[in-house]
């Protein structure tokens, strides 16, 4: 079971084009919306566990900060057993070296979501009807600003779409 639109708290551009997906894909599977920086942090280390500390190198961009966390783990093994100490200790170091940066991440400015890739009844990905998902999030209205779409992300199947920043309205 997924999260709602409601529930992942999306920025407007993101919030409409999970509608505009949704409504042409209502077996969609939501998987995540906004994240603050500790679910960031979770979410990393998570798939650090699972995949290995090469998946920030595989995954995210900025290189400085892939060396950072890369060696947060080499520095700090002991964590590297236990999820919750090394998000936490994921999150100490994103704090300490990117306060008034973290931003950067889509997913803590509620500008992207992820959705699981549709499972066929063996469990095997259902690679037709999720491609089907990513050409309807390829073809959101133009001023929504879709600035990624990603089919995996490090070894993690997963569709990742994110989208241009939008200033939400503030009523005085």
């Amino acid at each position: 079971m997924g999260l709602t639109i409601a529930q992942m708290q999306l920025s407007p551009n993101a919030k409409a084009a999970a509608e505009y997906v949704y409504a042409a894909h209502p077996d969609a599977v939501f998987t995540s919306g906004r994240r603050d920086a500790r679910g960031q942090a979770r979410a990393m280390a998570a798939n650090v566990m699972r995949y290995g500390s090469a998946w920030l190198q595989d995954t995210y961009r900025d290189p400085a900060m892939v060396a950072l966390l890369m060696t947060y783990t080499e520095e700090h093994v002991e964590d590297t057993s236990d999820v919750t100490r090394l998000a936490n200790g994921f999150y100490e170091t994103l704090i300490v070296h990117y306060a008034g940066h973290l931003t950067r991440f889509p997913h803590l400015r509620g500008d992207a979501f992820d959705l699981a890739w549709p499972r066929l009844r063996n469990g095997l990905i259902d690679r037709p009807r999720g491609e089907a998902i990513c050409r309807t999030i390829e073809s959101v209205p133009v001023p929504l600003g879709l600035k990624m779409i990603l089919k995996k992300e490090g070894q993690l199947d997963v569709i990742h779409a994110e989208f241009a920043h939008a200033v939400e309205a503030v009523s005085v």
